[in-house]
């Protein structure tokens, strides 16, 4: 599962989580990390072109199991962690499916337990993952 900040990072111009996304199928993304993606957009055109570059992945849409997992997540790590609604939402959708969350700001997770996360995009696409 993709994190917003490596398809920022892919936006800007990073060879590193451009190489990551070319090399790595089957990754979907959170209903989330669209919403973020077009609140960042500056205007119709930079929405046209987020909307236009996520159609590749799939989007997990959510549930009411991930809802609740979100919802326990921040009651128990919001005052250690400082864990924020959309983080929780994203981290509740990684474990919810398996997956394990390829973000660039371990921060935001690592106190997260039962969740996996990867962070070294460059060794992603060396092991051929």
């Amino acid at each position: 599962m993709i994190d917003t900040n490596v398809l920022i990072a892919h936006f800007k111009g990073s060879e590193e989580a451009t190489n990551f996304l070319i090399h790595t199928p089957n990754c979907f993304i959170s209903y989330v990390t669209v919403g973020e993606l077009i609140q960042g957009a500056k205007n119709k055109r930079e929405i046209n072109i987020v909307m236009r570059s996520i159609r590749v992945f799939e989007i997990n849409w959510g549930s009411t199991t991930i809802q609740k997992l979100a919802v326990n997540l921040l009651e128990n790590y919001n005052s250690q962690a400082r864990l924020g609604l959309l983080d929780a939402l994203i981290s509740a959708t990684a474990i919810a499916e398996g997956a394990t969350l390829v973000t660039l700001n371990k921060r935001h997770f690592k106190q997260i337990r039962n969740l996996k996360i990867m962070t070294h995009l460059d060794r992603l696409v060396a092991k051929g993952n």
